[in-house]
């Protein structure tokens, strides 16, 4: 597959895995759009990845999410590296730790799926989930898609 050309959509793309992919595939010719909530961070990342568009915003917000792909009437693929993991005992840790967990593993997926679909010009969004058949189209199954998923449309 040829990236030359493609609208690229990278969340988490300041550093690590997202920054990596961001690299590759504006070397392959893509457009990238990079997004982060560090507006310095996210500068020094373009800096070094070279021509991409960079927005700041938490992809925990649903409004900030909707603000990404607001204007973006093409969208290739989107990669969401954004997140972090922490391991903790459910007794004794605050429970803002969960649910910060809970909004970059479900909530922050879920928002992308729900606000890139009308972009996304590859193939029609579906649902993907290792579920059974019934729970197709749920709201679970959908975050779950974005959140395994890449460059595969959901």
């Amino acid at each position: 597959m040829t990236m030359r050309g493609s609208n690229v959509v990278i969340i988490g793309g300041r550093s690590g895995m997202g920054f990596a992919t961001a690299q590759l595939t504006r070397h392959e010719g893509a457009n990238v759009t990079i997004v982060s909530r560090s507006s310095e961070k996210l500068q020094e990342a373009a800096r070094q990845i070279g021509e991409v568009k960079i927005i700041v915003a938490d992809f925990t917000n649903e409004s900030d999410v909707e603000r990404i792909f607001r204007d973006m009437d093409h969208v290739d693929h989107i990669f969401v590296s954004a997140g972090s993991y922490f391991g903790a005992k459910v007794i004794g840790t605050d429970l803002e730790l969960f649910r910060s967990d809970v909004a970059q593993k479900f909530w922050g997926p879920l928002y992308v799926v729900r606000n890139a679909a009308p972009s996304l010009h590859s193939v029609a969004p579906k649902p993907v989930s290792p579920e059974p058949a019934r729970h197709s189209g749920s709201a679970a199954s959908t975050a779950g898609c974005g959140a395994r998923t890449s460059t595969r449309s959901c």
